[in-house]
């Protein structure tokens, strides 16, 4: 199926509002393709308790105010070309779905898993996870069609971070949003063509919540800016994921980052340098165990005006000092011994 173009009938045959693209094809919109999957019977919805995902486009459009329109501008000019080709690569995430095997394996050989893991790197990947994807997780009126996921990371340049808020930084928010999008896709056609399947999520406007699955995968632990810290890149990152049939992937059995918790409690930069003043100085807990960090609606209107922000990973002591550092600088000032034992009371979250 071509990219994002599809017929009439979208993902379970329902029929969909369209328009046309540049080859006179009809294509779907993504609400209802997403829509058209969460209504087929073999999908795994979220929880009605679940986390609910802030559309961006569309509280764009309902800002008001004297600087609405340079805020609507600014997103025009400076995304526009690389959100054209990402709802290519969303609808196709979606679409493409019908070009699963029909019995699709189950089971990955560790060379196999290599070879996907050295492709992913190939296309810029710098760390991948593996997690049964927990409901909770799934965003409310949201679905998917398997349960276990892959969780990719890709790194964003930290100079042009150095420089946010600016036109540069939201550049390269966008690129990245764009680049790991074209892995997504890339390795979704990569499983399949080795006879799994597999539904791609990009990192655009997932149905998950990415931080919280990267965590359960072992790739870092959620700060206090409500971003994953990665021993990587701290929070200087995208994530995606790949929902797939394979049902033997290595998911770690405990998270040796949960001491990043703690270490948040007692910085709490972040909070301090947010022009918004939109980040909790205690998360709001959720009956999930799910901890919501920001509040949206002080964050967004600054993050619309001011290109995407992203004060809140500059500020980062992780993104500006090595993870090993910190940990044993902050486990010193604990007086705790450094060992891979530590693992903070809350792994479980």
């Amino acid at each position: 199926m071509g990219s994002g173009a599809t017929d009439k009938s979208s993902v379970t045959g329902i029929p969909c509002t369209s328009t046309l693209s540049r080859d006179g094809h009809e294509v779907c919109f993504e609400a209802e393709l997403e829509q058209a999957l969460f209504e087929r019977p073999d999908s795994v919805h979220g929880l009605p308790a679940g986390p609910r995902r802030f559309e961006i486009e569309a509280n764009l459009m309902r800002q008001n105010g004297p600087l609405a329109w340079r805020r609507r501008l600014a997103w025009f000019i400076f995304g526009f070309p690389y959100m054209q080709a990402m709802r290519r690569d969303i609808r196709l995430s979606f679409t493409s779905v019908t070009e699963n095997p029909a019995k699709p394996k189950s089971k990955m050989t560790m060379r196999l898993r290599h070879d996907f893991e050295t492709r992913a790197r190939a296309y810029g990947v710098g760390a991948i996870g593996y997690i049964e994807l927990p409901e909770e997780a799934i965003f409310q009126e949201k679905a998917v069609l398997f349960t276990h996921a892959i969780v990719l990371m890709m790194e964003m340049d930290a100079e042009r971070i150095a420089k946010a808020p600016s036109r540069a930084t939201y550049r390269l928010v966008m690129e990245s949003y764009y680049d790991l999008g074209r892995a997504v896709t890339r390795l979704v056609n990569f499983l399949r063509q080795h006879g799994y399947a597999a539904q791609g999520g990009h990192p655009l406007n997932g149905v998950a919540l990415y931080p919280l699955i990267a965590q359960r995968a072992g790739l870092g632990w959620m700060g206090t800016n409500g971003l994953l810290i990665s021993p990587q890149f701290g929070p200087r990152h995208r994530l995606a994921a790949i929902y797939t049939t394979i049902t033997d992937l290595p998911v770690p059995p405990a998270n040796e980052h949960a001491w990043i918790s703690e270490f948040c409690q007692w910085c709490g930069q972040c909070i301090r340098k947010c022009p918004s003043q939109a980040i909790y100085d205690e998360p709001i807990k959720h009956e999930t165990g799910r901890e919501t960090h920001i509040d949206v609606n002080r964050c967004f209107p600054i993050f619309a005006e001011q290109y995407g922000c992203s004060l809140c990973i500059k500020v980062c002591p992780f993104n500006t000092h090595s993870y090993e550092k910190i940990r044993h600088g902050f486990f010193k000032r604990m007086g705790r011994v450094m060992n891979n034992e530590y693992v903070f009371a809350g792994q479980g979250i």
